[in-house]
């Protein structure tokens, strides 16, 4: 683990800012590159002027045969899938539709 941040009151386990480049950056090979837990508050707040959250497309042009119940994938086309069964070998999937 290269960072754990824990606070158990109100506050801020780990806080990362910056007026250029990135506030809080993970990477890895394998496993999470950034993971965010909360018992019973948000597990994730995003906020940003361009814009909250940002999922950069793959290139494979559709999702994963894996996945956990949760996931969000987006692929080449900018098509955004949902799986909602885990599997390591046929998970399902579901495309999200936007009206």
């Amino acid at each position: 683990m290269g960072v754990k941040g824990t606070q158990n009151s109100l506050g801020t386990g780990v806080l990362g800012k910056a007026t250029g480049g990135h506030g809080l950056a993970g990477s890895v090979t394998t496993g999470i590159g950034v993971f965010a837990q909360a018992t019973t508050g948000r597990g994730v707040q995003c906020s940003g002027g361009a814009a909250q959250l940002r999922l950069v497309p793959t290139t494979a042009s559709t999702h994963p045969t894996s996945g956990q119940a949760g996931d969000l994938y987006l692929d080449k086309s900018s098509r955004l899938w949902l799986c909602t069964v885990t599997s390591t070998t046929t998970a399902t999937w579901k495309q999200v539709q936007v009206a």
